[in-house]
């Protein structure tokens, strides 16, 4: 044994199920107020006029790493089975790779 505990504390009247929803609500109202950040430090960046002192590289840099890793692991498996891992875990393949693997037919026109 590791010597952590992995088990957290139920209120009471809490199932393990509220206690998910609880927790999925959270980090949703937590990735909403950061895009609503990135959005605001955009938007001022965009500014006209804006002097040089105010483009900060460490905030457009978090806002697109964040932005990157929404896009790929929120958005893009939602809208395309190919982003989507089934097993839960990454078996390292590009999407490049997996979409050559699984090889849509398209339509010849004619």
């Amino acid at each position: 044994s590791s010597g952590i505990n992995a088990e957290w504390p139920l209120r009471p009247g809490e199932t393990l199920e509220t206690d998910i929803y609880t927790y999925q609500k959270e980090a949703l109202q937590r990735m909403q107020v950061s895009s609503e950040a990135s959005i605001a430090a955009f938007h001022i960046l965009t500014s006209n006029d804006m002097p040089k002192a105010v483009y900060l590289e460490d905030v457009i840099e978090r806002s697109v790493m964040f932005i990157k890793f929404h896009l790929m692991n929120s958005i893009y498996p939602a809208y395309d089975p190919v982003y989507a891992d089934p097993k839960g875990k990454d078996d390292g393949q590009s999407v490049r790779s997996k979409r050559k693997k699984k090889k849509v037919p398209t339509a010849t026109l004619r």
